[in-house]
Order: C-alpha cells, then sequence, then structure tokens
C-alpha cells in the first residue's frame, strides 16, 4: 500500500473500531463492496470530470503549509469516503466505511512493485 492508505487504515484499526463500538475491520460485513478500479466503473467523461476535480484539488492542497498538509489530506479523506457507508447512524456508515476500506485496500492504495510508494 501507501502512505495515505496506510495512514486511513491504522486511523480505523482494531482498537479504535472496539472503542467506537463498531466491527472488527476484519469482520464488518463489506457485501456492497465495489473493488474495481472507477476507469471500469465511469465512462469517459465522469474520469475526465475526476481527473479535473483531483487537479483543482491538488492546486487547493498546494496552497496549504507542508507541515499541515498530511492532516488536512487525512481529514479531507476521512469525510470523502464516509459518503460510501451510505445512511444510518454514525457507526453504521463508518462500519461500512471501514469494511469497503479494509476490502478494496489493495485497489485503492496500490504498492509499487519495486516496494515503493506511488504519489
Amino acid at each position: 500500500g501507501n502512505e495515505l492508505g496506510g495512514a486511513l487504515l491504522s486511523s480505523y484499526g482494531e482498537s479504535t473500531c472496539r472503542e467506537a463500538g463498531m466491527p472488527s475491520p476484519t469482520q464488518a460485513p463489506a457485501a456492497n463492496s465495489i473493488c474495481q478500479k472507477p476507469a471500469k466503473l465511469l465512462g469517459k467523461q465522469d474520469l475526465k470530470a475526476a481527473r479535473a476535480a483531483a487537479r483543482k484539488l491538488g492546486a487547493r492542497f498546494n496552497k496549504y503549509r507542508r507541515e499541515l498538509l498530511p492532516h488536512y489530506v487525512l481529514l479531507f479523506f476521512d469525510a470523502l469516503l464516509s459518503k460510501v457507508g451510505g445512511a444510518g447512524s454514525s457507526q453504521e456508515v463508518v462500519g461500512r466505511m471501514v469494511a469497503w476500506l479494509y476490502a478494496c485496500r489493495d485497489v485503492l492504495f496500490p504498492a509499487d512493485p519495486a516496494g515503493r510508494d506511488i504519489p
């Protein structure tokens, strides 16, 4: 995986889930997980819009102080990924998000074949 993936997954480890009353990340139901790469799910216009949004977000993040950037990026992705959890109580939503993160981690946060983090 990469640094972002490691940081996100470590935020929702076994002890955190237990404290929050959520299922273990390895036992949380992941039946609705879709772990395909976006190119297989989206049309060309969707991918074009996503790339444009990513460039815009990257430009915005470049304006932040470097030492604070990792914290902002984690908060952003945490909020973004909570949308994966759908509706329900906070525990249900975050539980589904965590299950999806763990089920799809190899697709979401691929490792470079040479063992380096992929930016």
